[in-house]
Parts: structure tokens; C-alpha cells; sequence
């Protein structure tokens, strides 16, 4: 049937959760299920207590048939109209590139050049789309199967046919064979009172008549048993055709069931082929329209960038540069003869103007260079964020221009030029002005050149930027850069000018790699590129949450900004650990965290390990349970058997965490550790380990998914999952045997240009829970942004207090106690069971 199968277009999500993708069958038969249709026994059984079922199922077929001649004729036509309108297309761009490329200087001449082979290269991929669904894609696997389903009809209904007719036949001789019986049956009533009468008329007479009735007699007797013969073997012949009729109607039966399940099939396989066809038309078009709104939308970015008569600047100038020459000599001559010169001809060009001006032009060129003897305007701004006036926002009057900007002596003349202010609705702020070379006072060392009116973010600061020629894609937004880009020479990113303000990836001094994917890929291939098998996201995210946001209420529970968040996934995609994240409030960075581990393909806890790890959840639940019914009793009695059942709990929790990957293992290790010490800060974050388990359960054990609908019991086990975490949280430093050494954590927060130019990320050292001092912890923890300020003001739940477990962890004396019981060191006597 063509392509259709597993290796066409089509891929449906068994789950809406989860990434990966299955057949179109396996697809069908849970979505018919998950609606409560039929299954195949049940559609049998009620189609075989119809009398008219098989032909109604042969209508439905015949019917289907024409509904599918319908849609494939629809599909050849309009793909035929569409094949020829773009081929018509194809001329029409030709004929209008060749005209237009002759021209020169013209307004976003290159623009339309790009349109112009996006519409070829479009009609082009649009042209082999109608070529597949045409072959293989669409009209003929549906063709086919149409064919087959006409074929198999007609040879169904020919075989109901002759089933139907055997039927008949058989139930007309049953008919027969009941007139007969019932005819045999009246002759024999006729012999028999023929008999009788006989047999009276015998009796009654004497003599000579006497013999003649003795024959009439013999006759009649004979008569009536060959009557009655007939009778009986009219009798077996109803028999047997009354036999014959049930075994014909069995068969019947059993024919139509057989019938039903065929059509049931065939009709099912139908449906597939027509689901899987009509998946590809449409997926097809959409990618065909998605990438041609995409061409679209970058197309009409670039044109909301473009300068208005900036093309004629450059016609001027191309225009001239040929007699540029020429005009300078004829200046040194007026010079060499007359240097009062009153008036200038025509011929004399905007510079000659300028070398024939009054000389105090080099004194105000000499203030230029020494900014620190100007008691006016500076001519060289301090960088600031945000600080530009409005008119220079939306292209203001050359009046109020010259007012925050550097005065325009004579001498500069030939730099600054008046600019016609804008009348369009698009603001300037972000357009560069190419045409403006940099005067000698913006060449300084600490001069940003050609972007000095560009916003740009601390992160954009590390780059050094050069104009770009060539398109590429955005490192920033992810959009094609076509005009007004611009790269940098020594890690060679690439971003429009209009990102550098929101830019959060640093320069890391060397070529930037590829974009990596990151979230929802396998955990193995991003912890292989790291020595100890730790995620960078997962070091980043924890390292800067420890260094700001330890006190900070709701952490981890509170949510962040779904569009930053969004933001800082694509640039931790794009920049790795050169992301500065410090522009990022901390709840943004939890969720990234979360959302990392939440989409893992198989979680830090591997699936074939999840039973013994709910167990082990149960044991807990199970001891916790024992400590809640013996508060009441004397603790120095109780407490030494439930310090056993803990340590033994301990034991049996390092032995199944051995059985993890080294890279699984260290990351888990990471992590609780790093949960461990938010915890330590509990009575300012209000997260307690039980709070945290519960968020954090999930996403770091979670059984293998699967199709089957949600139970009582499989929601029972997210309380299994929150109370494990919980307990390894709580019990860290002897599960994990003590604190983690410091890691190659890379820390993107930058707190100035110089430092990051200079130094780089350092790393910062990460400190064990006995190290941190909370009596020494300062308010500044409390907030680490405007947006942690925000959070907290608006949060308003209410944070439950601490477990059993960090009831049991006060409880520190008794646990040595009991751990120098188990080692000899102290007396006691404990039976084990």
C-alpha cells in the first residue's frame, strides 16, 4: 500500500506527556478504547442479533467506497491546480529577479531577492509534496484500498449469495417434505376408515357374500398398510430435512459470522489507511505553511529595521567617491590662491566646504581629544541602561538631538548631519546608524564603536561584536538573522542587534558550540560530556540558588515566569554553562531545574529499580506508623528498636543506591545534598524535607509509563515516591557518607565586565552542612531580585511543619546511642528479630 506504515509521516503521541511517539494502529485502538466504542467481540455480538446485518455491513462498505473516490478526486484536482500554480510562480519569481538584480541602490533590493527565492524554493518543496502525496503519500495507498474493498465486497456479497440461496433450497424442501407428510397422512386416515367400514359390513354379513368381503377385505388391509408405510416414510423425510435445515442454519450462522468479522477487519483496515493518508496530507501542508510563515515573519522583521533613504545615502556616496579625487584638487588650488575664499561654486562637494571652513575648527577638534578641559556637554557618554532621551528613542528633531548630544562645530561638520526626522511608527531606538562613521573622540580604547546607541545587556558586554553579511540564526531568539545582525569575532555568536539588550550567553573566548538538546533528552548524553557525570544544568541552577536564595520563602514551591523561563531553557540550550543567569529571578531558575528533571526520559532512579525503592518506601511509612503509636510510651524503652529498624533502613538504602550508574548516582548525590542544605534554612524558606519530597518525588522516581488508565493505587504511590526523597533528604549525610566535595561548578553570575573578560567563571566552592554558619546569614539572602521581592510579597500559603523524620533527626543523642549499641561500644542488650 505504498509508503504508508512505520516509516511515513506519521507519528502520533501514545501520551500527552511524554515525548516519544508510536504507530498509527497502536494509536487508534487506545483512542477507540479511551472513547468507550466497541471492542471487536462486542460489535459481533450485536451485529449477529440482526437479521439484516450483513447486508447492512456490505452497504456501509459500498457507501465508503464512494466517499473515498470523493476525497481522492478532491486531493488530484487541487493538487493539479496547485502544481500549476507553481510552476507559474517559479516563472513569475525568475522573470522578476533578473529584472530587479539590475538595478542598484534600490530600498530593500536584497529583501525582495530573498523573498523572491523563498517563493522558488518553496514552490520547488511544494512541487515534490504534491509529487509524494500523489505517489506514495496519499491518493495511492487510498486507491488501492479502495480497489481491495470493492474487490473483497463483491466476493463477500457473491458468497452471502450462495449461502443464502442453500438456505433457501433447503427450507423449500423442508416445505415440501411437510405437504407430503401431511398428504400421507390423510391417505392413511382414508385406508383406514376404508377399513373400518369394511370390517362392519364383514361382520354383518353371512353366506356366499361372506367370501366376496373377505377379499374386499384382504384389499383394503393392504391398502391401509401401504398407507400407512408412505406415512411413515413421509415422516423420516420431514426428519431429515427438518436435520437438514438446522445444519444449513448453523452454517448460515457461522457463515455470517465470518462474514461480519472479515468486513469488521476490512473496514478497519480502510479506516487505518485513510487515518494514516490523511495525517500525512495534512502534516505536510502544515510543515509546508509553517515554514513559509517563517520566511514571512523573518521577512517582515527585516523590513521593520530598514532605514528610510538609506540606500540614497549610498547612491550618493558610491556616486561621489569617483570624483573625490578630482574635487580635492580643485580645493588645494583655491587654497594655494585665495585662502579667505567668500563663496563656493557649484561644482564643490560637501567636504570642500568643510577643509575651506574658519579655522577654529582645530581648536574645537583639539577640546575634542580632551574630554577633561570641556566645561560643557561631554562628548563621550558613560554607559548607562535605559538613559537615552526620548528624542533619541523615536528619532526626535535635529534641535533636541544636538542638546544631549556632541555640539556640531565646523570641524565635525563633515561627520554630523541633520537627519530628517521619522514620520513612520517604528521606533528607531534599535536601528544602528551605518551610514555615521565614529568621529576620533568615539575611537577611544573604551569606545563602543558603531553600537554605542545600542542597549546591551552585561552578558552582551563580554562580546566583541563586528557587523554581519552573511544570514544565520539567532542565538538569542532563534530567528534567521537577515539584516542588521551582528557577530562576534572571537566565539563567533551571531544575534540581531536588538537581542544584545536581552543577550544572557557570555563570551567564553573561543567558538561557541551548537546548540545541545537538553531538556527531554536521554540523561546519558548530556552527563558524559562532564568528568563527574553531573548535568552543567544541574550545577548551575543549584550553585546560584545557594548563593542567593537559601532564605528565600517558598522555594521551589513558588512558580517563576513562564516566558523567562522559557527564555533561560533556550539559552542554557544555546550557550550551556556560558548563560548568565544572574539576570534571572530564583524561582525562574527552580522551574528550570524542576523542568529538567520532570522531563527526563528515565528519571535519577532507574525504572528497573522502582519496586525496591517503593518497598523501601513502604518499610518507611511502616516504621514512621510505629513512631507515632509509641510517642506515648516511655521513649527510653521504644527508642533502641526503632534506631535498628532505621539503620537497617539506612543499609538496605546504600545498597540499592550502588546499583545506580556512577553518573545517576552522583547526580542524585548532588542534588539531595544540595536539598539538604535548603532544608538547613528551613525556618526562613519554610520547605521542609517533606515539602520537598513532595515536589521533587516525581521527578527523581517515577514508574516506567505506560497506557493504562490512572488507579487508586498508582496515586497511592506519589505519596511512596515524596516519602522516599524525604528520607534520603533527612538521612543524607549517612545514606550519602557525608558531605559532597566541591564540583566543577560554573557560576555565570556576572558581576562585572571586567572580571568575566579577565578571569572568566570561577567556580564557586560549595560548603557541607556543618560548614554553614545560619546564625551568621544575612538578610541580603533573603532576596536576590526585584522578582524574588515580588514572589514573596504575593505568596500567601501556608507551609506545613517538619516530619517525623526531622522529629527523629533531633533526636541525634539517641541515634549515637543506639549506633554505639550496634558497634559494642555501648552496653546494652538488643534482640533482633
Amino acid at each position: 500500500m505504498g509508503d504508508v506504515g512505520n516509516d511515513s509521516l506519521l507519528r502520533l503521541p501514545v501520551s500527552r506527556e511524554s515525548k516519544s511517539f508510536e504507530n498509527v494502529s497502536v494509536e487508534s485502538v487506545d483512542s477507540s478504547n479511551e472513547k468507550g466504542n466497541f471492542s471487536p467481540i462486542e460489535l459481533d455480538s450485536v451485529l449477529l442479533k440482526n437479521t439484516d446485518s450483513v447486508e447492512l455491513a456490505l452497504s456501509y462498505a459500498k457507501t465508503w467506497s464512494k466517499y473515498t473516490k470523493n476525497i481522492v478526486s478532491w486531493v488530484e484536482k487541487k493538487l493539479n491546480l496547485e502544481l500549476e500554480s507553481t510552476r507559474n510562480i517559479v516563472k513569475l519569481a525568475e522573470a522578476t529577479r533578473s529584472n530587479i538584480g539590475m538595478q542598484e541602490f534600490m530600498p530593500l533590493q536584497s529583501l525582495f531577492t530573498s523573498a523572491l527565492l523563498s517563493d522558488i524554493k518553496n514552490s520547488h518543496l511544494l512541487q515534490q509534496t504534491i509529487a509524494a502525496l500523489q505517489a506514495n503519500k496519499f491518493v495511492q495507498p487510498l486507491l488501492g484500498r479502495k480497489n481491495e474493498m470493492e474487490k473483497q465486497r463483491k466476493e463477500i456479497k457473491e458468497l452471502w449469495k450462495q449461502e443464502q440461496n442453500k438456505m433457501l433450497e433447503t427450507e423449500t424442501a423442508l416445505k415440501k417434505a411437510k405437504l407430503l407428510c401431511m398428504q400421507r397422512q390423510d391417505e392413511y386416515e382414508k385406508a383406514k376408515s376404508s377399513m373400518f367400514r369394511a370390517e362392519e359390513e364383514h361382520l354383518c354379513s353371512s353366506g356366499g357374500v361372506v367370501k366376496n368381503l373377505n377379499k374386499q377385505l384382504e384389499k383394503k388391509r393392504r391398502l391401509e398398510e401401504e398407507a400407512l408405510q408412505k406415512v411413515e416414510e413421509a415422516n423420516e423425510l420431514y426428519k431429515v430435512c427438518v436435520t437438514n435445515v438446522e445444519e444449513r442454519r448453523n452454517d448460515l450462522e457461522n457463515t455470517k459470522r465470518e462474514i461480519l468479522t472479515q468486513l469488521q477487519k476490512l473496514v478497519f483496515q480502510c479506516d487505518l489507511t485513510l487515518k494514516a493518508v490523511t495525517v500525512n496530507l495534512f502534516q505536510m501542508q502544515h510543515l509546508q505553511a509553517a515554514s513559509l510563515a517563517s520566511n514571512l515573519q523573518s521577512l517582515c522583521d527585516s523590513a521593520k529595521l530598514y532605514d528610510p533613504g538609506q540606500e540614497y545615502s549610498e547612491f550618493v556616496k558610491a556616486t561621489n567617491s569617483t570624483e573625490e579625487e578630482k574635487v580635492d584638487g580643485n580645493v588645494n588650488k583655491q587654497l594655494t590662491n585665495s585662502p579667505h575664499t567668500a563663496g563656493y561654486g557649484p561644482s564643490d562637494s560637501l567636504e570642500d566646504v568643510v577643509r575651506l571652513a574658519d579655522p577654529s575648527s582645530k581648536i574645537e577638534e583639539d577640546r575634542c581629544s580632551n574630554s577633561a578641559d570641556v566645561t560643557g556637554p561631554s562628548f563621550i557618554r558613560s554607559w548607562t541602561f535605559g538613559m537615552f532621551s526620548d528624542s533619541e528613542s523615536t528619532g526626535g528633531s535635529s534641535e533636541s538631538r544636538s542638546l544631549d548630544s556632541e555640539s556640531i562645530s565646523p570641524g565635525d561638520f563633515h561627520r554630523k548631519l541633520p537627519r530628517t526626522p521619522s514620520s513612520g511608527t517604528m521606533s528607531s531606538a534599535d536601528d544602528l546608524d551605518e551610514r555615521e562613521p565614529p568621529s576620533p573622540s568615539e575611537a577611544g580604547p573604551n569606545s563602543l564603536g558603531t553600537f554605542k546607541k545600542t542597549l546591551m545587556s552585561k552578558a552582551a558586554l563580554t562580546h566583541k561584536f563586528r557587523k554581519l553579511r552573511s544570514p544565520t540564526k539567532c542565538r538569542d531568539c532563534e530567528g534567521i538573522v537577515v539584516f542588521q545582525g551582528v557577530e562576534c569575532e572571537e566565539c563567533l555568536l551571531v544575534c540581531h542587534r536588538k537581542c544584545l539588550e536581552n543577550l544572557v550567553i557570555i563570551c567564553g573566548h573561543q567558538k561557541l558550540p551548537g546548540k545541545i538538546h537538553l531538556f527531554g533528552a536521554e540523561f546519558t548524553q548530556v552527563a558524559k560530556k562532564e568528568s563527574d557525570g553531573i548535568p552543567f544544568i544541574l550545577k548551575i541552577c543549584a550553585s546560584e540558588i545557594e548563593h542567593r536564595a537559601l532564605c528565600l520563602q517558598g522555594i521551589y514551591r513558588v512558580c517563576g515566569n513562564k516566558i523567562k523561563t522559557e527564555k533561560l531553557c533556550q539559552a542554557l540550550e544555546n550557550g550551556m554553562h556560558l548563560v548568565d543567569i544572574s539576570e534571572f529571578s530564583s524561582h525562574d531558575i527552580c522551574d528550570v531545574l524542576k523542568l529538567y528533571l520532570r522531563q527526563l526520559p528515565e528519571p535519577f532512579i532507574l525504572f528497573r529499580l522502582y519496586k525496591e525503592f517503593i518497598d523501601l518506601a513502604k518499610e518507611i511509612q511502616h516504621v514512621n506508623e510505629e513512631q507515632e503509636s509509641k510517642k506515648d510510651n516511655s521513649e527510653d524503652k521504644k527508642w533502641p528498636s526503632m534506631c535498628i529498624e532505621i539503620n537497617r533502613i539506612l543499609i538496605k538504602s546504600k545498597d540499592l543506591l550502588r546499583q545506580l550508574p556512577v553518573s545517576n548516582f552522583n547526580s542524585l548525590h548532588y542534588l539531595i545534598v544540595h536539598l539538604k542544605r535548603v532544608v538547613d534554612h528551613a525556618e526562613e524558606n519554610k520547605m521542609n524535607s517533606k515539602n520537598l519530597g513532595v515536589i521533587f518525588g516525581p521527578s527523581l522516581i517515577r514508574p516506567r509509563p505506560t497506557t493504562a488508565p490512572v488507579t487508586i493505587s498508582s496515586l497511592a504511590e506519589y505519596s511512596n515516591q515524596a516519602r522516599l526523597v524525604e528520607f534520603l533528604i533527612t538521612y543524607s549525610q549517612k545514606i550519602f557518607d557525608g558531605s559532597l566535595q566541591p564540583q566543577d561548578v560554573v557560576v555565570c553570575s556576572i558581576g562585572g565586565v571586567a572580571s568575566h573578560v579577565d578571569q572568566g567563571c570561577l567556580p564557586k566552592p560549595l560548603l557541607s552542612p556543618e560548614e554553614r554558619d545560619p546564625e551568621h546569614s544575612t538578610k541580603s539572602l533573603f532576596f536576590s531580585s526585584k522578582e524574588d521581592m515580588h514572589t514573596v510579597g504575593s505568596e500567601t500559603k501556608s507551609f506545613e511543619p517538619a516530619t517525623s523524620f526531622e522529629e527523629s533527626e533531633r533526636k541525634q543523642n539517641a541515634l549515637e546511642k543506639c549506633d554505639a549499641c550496634l558497634t559494642g561500644e555501648w552496653p546494652c542488650k538488643i534482640h533482633v528479630c
